[in-house]
């Protein structure tokens, strides 16, 4: 990825990191930001990239790489090629093969973050990629997963799981995804770029 950081002061003497990429200007500001990656455009060029405390120090060009790289990729299931099935029986298959991967890795995942036991749905609504029910041991993810590489469909179960020792974004909780997984910003770069044409243009 054609990428060049540099260090400078912002106009009220933040510590900021300015990234060129793809010919768009991004400027990061290094604070604290009490939830995910943001990014905002403030006009046509010029973007405002915005990183939690706890998120590794490669997160900008993470995240912005896993974005260029989901505007290129071609419709999947699970990192694999559409089937050509009608519509209805695509419905069953993406859904199937969601459970089958969700089912193969959780007992990893759920390991390595120290999660005991939780049980799992996929009526997350449409919106929201995944939710954490503590009281309940639950976490509920959404069906449109389908359409990420499985890699991501991972991130987005170990930040559910995670939520269980910290229910909120604080720093504490990016990073305990930093440490588990290094390269949840280059997923959610992904995640967050794929989201809206996985939903509309292929319904599950």
């Amino acid at each position: 990825m054609d990428c060049v950081t540099l260090s400078v002061t912002g106009k009220w003497g933040e510590s900021v990191q300015c990234v060129f990429f793809e010919d768009a200007k991004f400027r990061v500001l290094e604070e604290s930001y009490l939830g995910a990656i943001r990014l905002e455009r403030r006009s046509e060029s010029f973007f405002v990239l915005s990183v939690p405390e706890g998120a590794p120090s490669d997160a900008p060009e993470q995240y912005l790489q896993g974005r260029s790289e989901a505007r290129k990729a071609a419709p999947c299931v699970l990192g694999k090629p559409l089937p050509p099935l009608p519509r209805a029986d695509l419905r069953v298959f993406c859904r199937e093969a969601l459970e089958a991967h969700i089912l193969a890795r959780l007992p990893e995942l759920m390991e390595q973050s120290g999660v005991s036991s939780c049980s799992w749905s996929l009526d997350c609504p449409n919106g929201v990629w995944g939710t954490c029910l503590q009281e309940k041991k639950l976490i509920r993810l959404n069906k449109a997963l389908c359409w990420m590489p499985p890699d991501v469909v991972d991130e987005c179960i170990l930040h559910e799981l995670n939520h269980f020792a910290v229910p909120d974004h604080a720093p504490a909780f990016w990073q305990r995804m930093t440490d588990m997984m290094p390269a949840w910003p280059y997923e959610e770069g992904i995640l967050r770029t794929r989201r809206e044409g996985a939903r509309h243009v292929y319904p599950v």
